[in-house]
C-alpha cells in the first residue's frame, strides 16, 4: 500500500511539473505572437482553463468589442462566452455567456447581459440597466443606488485594456452586477521587454475584489499577466475565490 501510495505521489508531481512546463512555453509562444501582430487585427482571445492552475477543464473566449448602435446611442458591444470540457460532465457541466453595451468614451456599461447554465443546478438570465448620470442600475425592476463609473466584469477587462499602463500601477475600479458593489483595487508592476528586438511591456498585476460596505465575507483576489504593445492584453488571469483557484491561459489568438 505504502508503495502504490509512493507511486501515486510520483505521477502526480510529474504530471504537474509537466504542466507547468508546457504551460511556460505556450506563454512564452503566444506572447511572441502578439508582439509580432498589429492588435487591431485580433478578433477573438482563446483561453483555456485550468482547475488548481494545471487541470484543464474548459475554454472560455473574449471577442473583440464591436461598434453598434444601442438605443440611438453609438456604442461598443462586447461579448464573452466559457464552457467546460464534456469529459466532466458526469459530474459538473456549465456554460455561461455574457454580453455588455458600453459608452465608447467613458467604458462605463449602459446595459449588461448574462446566461449562465450549470447542468442539474441552475440556468439563469440576466440583465442589468445602468443609468450612469443618475447613479442608479436596474435589476428586475429594482432599482440600486451605484456610484459613478461603476463597471460589469466585460468592461473591467476592455477598460484595462485600454489604459496607459501607467494608471495600472494603482487602481480602485467600481464593479457591480447584482446588489452590493464591489471594489476591484490593486496595482501593477511594469518591465520593459523585447522579443526579436521588437519592444513591448509585460505587466503584472495584483488586486483584491471586496465589497464597498467593508463587509470582511465575499472577498477574492485575481492577478494578472498583460502584454503590452498598443494595448494591455491579458495572457494569463487567475482567480481566488472562496477556496476555489482557477486560472485562464491564454492559447489561441483569431
Amino acid at each position: 500500500m505504502k508503495k502504490i501510495l509512493i507511486v501515486i505521489l510520483l505521477a502526480f508531481v510529474v504530471l504537474f511539473g509537466v504542466s507547468i512546463l508546457l504551460k511556460n512555453l505556450s506563454l512564452r509562444r503566444i506572447t511572441a505572437r502578439l508582439v509580432s501582430l498589429n492588435t487591431a487585427e485580433i478578433k477573438e482571445l482563446h483561453y483555456r482553463l485550468n482547475m488548481l492552475g494545471f487541470i484543464p477543464v474548459g475554454e472560455a473566449v473574449i471577442y473583440k468589442e464591436i461598434p453598434e448602435e444601442y438605443d440611438g446611442r453609438k456604442m461598443y458591444h462586447l461579448n464573452a462566452s466559457a464552457f467546460t470540457y464534456n469529459v466532466f460532465s458526469g459530474f459538473f457541466s456549465g456554460k455561461a455567456e455574457v454580453d455588455s453595451f458600453v459608452d465608447t468614451t467613458s467604458l462605463n456599461p449602459v446595459v449588461f447581459r448574462q446566461k449562465l447554465f450549470v447542468k442539474n443546478k441552475y440556468d439563469i438570465t440576466k440583465e442589468v440597466f445602468y443609468d450612469q448620470s443618475l447613479g442608479v442600475m436596474t435589476i428586475a425592476g429594482v432599482k440600486r443606488i451605484i456610484p459613478p463609473g461603476t463597471k460589469d466584469p466585460l468592461s473591467v477587462l476592455l477598460y484595462l485594456r485600454r489604459m496607459d499602463p501607467q494608471g495600472l500601477k494603482e487602481f480602485d475600479i467600481n464593479i457591480n452586477t447584482n446588489q452590493k458593489t464591489y471594489s476591484l483595487k490593486g496595482g501593477g508592476e511594469i518591465n520593459s521587454k523585447s522579443i526579436n528586438e521588437k519592444p513591448y511591456q509585460l505587466i503584472k498585476l495584483k488586486a483584491d475584489i471586496r465589497r464597498r460596505d467593508k463587509n470582511p465575507y465575499h472577498r477574492s483576489s485575481l492577478s494578472m499577466l498583460l502584454v503590452r504593445v498598443s494595448e494591455n492584453i491579458p495572457v494569463k488571469i487567475d482567480v481566488f475565490s472562496g477556496g476555489f483557484f482557477l486560472e485562464a491561459v491564454l492559447m489561441d489568438i483569431r
